[in-house]
């Protein structure tokens, strides 16, 4: 993909499908390959896109906000709780109106605690509109340290599943603020990131990946007992966020390769195989979010984060893949 120096604001124009507006054709917008934004040593970790507001929000790794990005690339931020600390992932919970948004502490934020390092984990829960907090759930309350809260899963609204990096656990949690563990099992632990990415299938199952061993796993939400590995010919270590398009497409974010790959399944996701694959302008994008057919990943530079010997930036950028899920891939016949 063509690498922007700017936003496209020529993009962000309405184009005509055929006839004008006033003729009574809806027009559509033209959406931009990159945002590119810019935020003091942000490090943003999770997005998601809201067609309310029309504009994304993401959260950040290093001051523990959570702001705005608009189509033009201006940043602002919309919460800065002082009880948050590194915030990882972010959903919406379009139907009842909440953003969801984990927070850990990894120990790279400006709100670091040497007596929370690795041990807090919550699931803040805000309203959408005004940012005003509703519950913030203590989750590293429910097991042994070390914890990581990460990625959100939205099963329906108001039930939301949650994954933790450092250990083997996924939690399942109500709009109420209600928590519980929803399943754990040791063989499933790691040195580094464990479980990672999660989103939820229409069909009454979870998708989860996990980093270390870049397997991804099917999880039935009434059998938590019945995790199996969806068998691919390749793994992908450094898997990170999941987008689900449809029932049968989803787009898995690795952040070791810098790279997107669309995973197709025949069998309702027993097994899967990738179709294409799409690289991130600048390093270590962490996860994404449709807008309309579209997907678009962030790419977060979170490796400056964790290498001392990195000189800190401050810009960074939506990307727009160059594959819509439902499109043929590349090299084939068009539908």
């Amino acid at each position: 993909m063509k690498h922007l120096s700017i936003v496209l604001l020529a993009a962000l124009m309405l184009a005509a499908c055929g006839k004008t507006a006033e003729e009574g054709v809806e027009e559509t917008r033209i959406l931009p390959e990159e945002v590119l934004f810019t935020s003091d040593e942000l490090y943003p970790e999770g997005v998601d896109f809201s067609p309310e507001q029309d504009m994304f929000f993401v959260t950040s790794l290093r001051q523990g906000t959570i702001g705005t990005v608009d189509w033009d690339g201006n940043y602002t931020t919309f919460i800065d709780d002082d009880e948050l600390k590194s915030n990882i992932g972010l959903r919406i919970d379009h139907e009842n109106g909440l953003l969801l948004v984990c927070s850990s502490d990894p120990g790279v934020s400006v709100k670091t605690d040497p007596e929370t390092q690795r041990k807090y984990a919550k699931l803040g829960i805000y309203d959408l509109a005004t940012g005003e907090r509703k519950h913030l759930v203590d989750l590293g309350g429910l097991n042994d340290p070390p914890s990581f809260a990460n990625d959100i899963a939205i099963a329906a609204p108001g039930e939301y599943y949650v994954t933790n990096s450092f250990s083997p656990y996924i939690y399942k949690v109500t709009s109420d603020g209600e928590a519980e563990v929803f399943f754990h099992d040791a063989q499933y632990s790691a040195e580094g990131f464990g479980f990672n990415g999660i989103a939820a299938h229409s069909d009454g199952y979870l998708l989860v990946n996990h980093s270390t061993t870049g397997k991804l796993y099917k999880l039935p939400m009434d059998a938590p007992d019945a995790l199996e590995e969806v068998r691919m010919e390749e793994t992908f270590p450094g898997a990170d966020g999941l987008v689900v398009m449809d029932n049968n497409n989803l787009v898995l974010i690795q952040n070791s390769t810098n790279e997107a790959h669309w995973l197709v399944t025949p069998d309702g996701w027993n097994t899967a195989s990738v179709l294409e694959t799409d690289k991130s302008v600048f390093t270590f994008p962490t996860t994404g979010t449709a807008v309309g057919d579209e997907v678009f990943i962030l790419n977060a530079k979170l490796n400056e984060v964790f290498d001392p010997e990195t000189e800190n930036t401050s810009n960074f950028l939506i990307q727009r893949l160059s594959f819509s899920i439902g499109e043929e891939p590349a090299g084939t016949a068009a539908k």
